[in-house]
């Protein structure tokens, strides 16, 4: 039952986050929408929670989108003196 959980969890945390990366980006939240949930239907990621059943592989769709996010913030903010 944890396992159940924790690939829930990845899949709910890959989703908001795909969700918030596509929103910045296109500021459409439909075309987010449809980005997230593309991203968590990817057979790859899919195939890596149900047939596989690991973890590592499937934790890691949840931190692409915020590295993508964070290389956005890098080269589009005018602000990016935080970095």
């Amino acid at each position: 039952h944890v396992m159940s959980f924790v690939h829930f969890l990845t899949l709910c945390f890959s989703g908001i986050f795909m969700f918030q990366y596509s929103r910045k980006i296109t500021k459409n939240n439909y075309i987010s929408l449809l980005s997230s949930v593309i991203y968590i239907t990817f057979p790859y990621h899919l195939s890596e929670i149900f047939v596989r059943d690991a973890y590592a592989e499937s934790i890691t769709f949840v931190f692409i989108p915020l590295i993508f996010n964070g290389l956005y913030e890098l080269f589009y903010n005018k602000n990016n003196k935080k970095f």
